[in-house]
C-alpha cells in the first residue's frame, strides 16, 4: 500500500470535489470538475513515481499531465479509461481557460461516471490501496451501469448542443472541440473499458458496423484539428466545423447508434 502524499492529496481533493458537486451551484460544479481533475493528475503522478519515472523535470518543475500520460504508456502501464479521462481535462481547459460552465448532468458524468470508477481501478490495481479506506463517501457514490449510460446519453446530447450552437455563432473552434468530445464520449459506449488501450478497437467498429469507415475517417482528422486547436496551433474554419459537426450527427443518428 501507498503512504505517498500524492496519493492522500489526490483522495483529498477529489472528496473535496464531491462535496462541490452535493452542493450544486454553478460555482460548486465548476470546483467540483476542476478538482476532480486535478485529483486525476496526481494520482497519475503517483502511479508514475510508484513505477520509478521521474516525475519532475531537469528544471525542477512537475511534469504536466500528457507528459505524464506518455511516460506512463512507455512502461505499458494500461490506461483503458483514457479517452473518459481526457474529455475530463478538455472539460478542465475550457472552465480554465475560457470560464465555460458545466452542467449538473456533465459535472455528474465527469465525475461519478468517469473520475471516480477510474481511481478507484488503479489505486486498487497500481498501488494496492482500496480508497473506501480513505473515505466512505466514495463507496456511497457507487453507480450501476444503467446509470452510466445514462449519464453517457446525457453528456453526448449535451455536447451535440453546445457544437450547434458554437457552430451557428461562428465559434468554429469551440464547434470543433464540442463535436470531438461528443464523439469521444459516444465511443465510450461502444468500446468496452479493457479494449479502449487496443489501437484496434477503433478498426473493429468499422468492422461490427457502428460507425461507418467514412466517418472513422472523418473523426481522425477531427482529432488532429481538436489537438492543434487545444495546443493554440490553429483556428478552425467554418468548413472545419461543418465537417465536424456533420460528423459527430452522423454517427450519433446512424441505424445502429446506441443513442437512437
Amino acid at each position: 500500500m501507498s503512504s505517498s502524499p500524492l496519493l492522500f492529496s489526490g483522495l483529498e481533493i477529489l472528496e473535496h470535489g464531491i462535496k462541490h458537486l452535493r452542493q450544486g451551484t454553478n460555482r460548486d460544479l465548476k470546483f467540483a470538475v476542476l478538482h476532480a481533475d486535478n485529483a486525476v493528475e496526481l494520482i497519475l503522478k503517483e502511479i508514475a513515481r510508484s513505477k520509478g519515472i521521474r516525475i519532475i523535470d531537469k528544471k525542477g518543475q512537475s511534469i504536466g499531465y500528457y507528459d505524464c500520460i506518455a511516460k506512463l504508456q512507455s512502461k505499458a502501464i494500461p490506461l483503458p479509461e483514457l479517452p473518459d479521462i481526457d474529455l475530463l481535462h478538455t472539460e478542465r481547459n475550457s472552465i480554465y481557460h475560457i470560464g465555460s460552465q458545466p452542467d449538473k448532468a456533465k459535472a455528474d458524468w465527469l465525475i461519478l461516471a468517469v473520475t471516480l470508477p477510474f481511481i478507484k481501478r488503479v489505486c486498487s490495481v497500481e498501488l494496492d490501496y482500496d480508497i473506501s479506506n480513505f473515505s466512505p463517501a466514495f463507496d456511497e457514490l457507487s453507480l450501476t451501469n444503467s446509470e452510466i449510460l445514462d449519464y453517457r446519453k446525457s453528456i453526448v446530447q449535451k455536447y451535440l448542443s453546445e457544437a450547434v450552437w458554437a457552430h451557428d455563432n461562428c465559434n468554429y473552434n469551440d464547434s470543433i472541440l464540442s463535436s470531438f468530445s461528443g464523439i469521444e464520449a459516444y465511443l465510450g459506449n461502444a468500446i468496452p473499458i479493457d479494449a479502449r488501450s487496443d489501437p484496434m478497437a477503433m478498426q473493429t467498429i468499422v468492422d461490427d458496423g457502428l460507425i461507418s469507415k467514412k466517418d472513422m475517417d472523418n473523426f481522425l482528422k477531427i482529432r488532429a484539428l481538436r489537438n492543434n486547436i487545444a495546443h493554440g496551433m490553429l483556428i478552425g474554419t467554418a468548413k472545419q466545423s461543418e465537417l465536424a459537426l456533420k460528423t459527430f450527427k452522423s454517427i450519433l443518428y446512424s441505424v445502429d447508434s446506441m443513442l437512437c
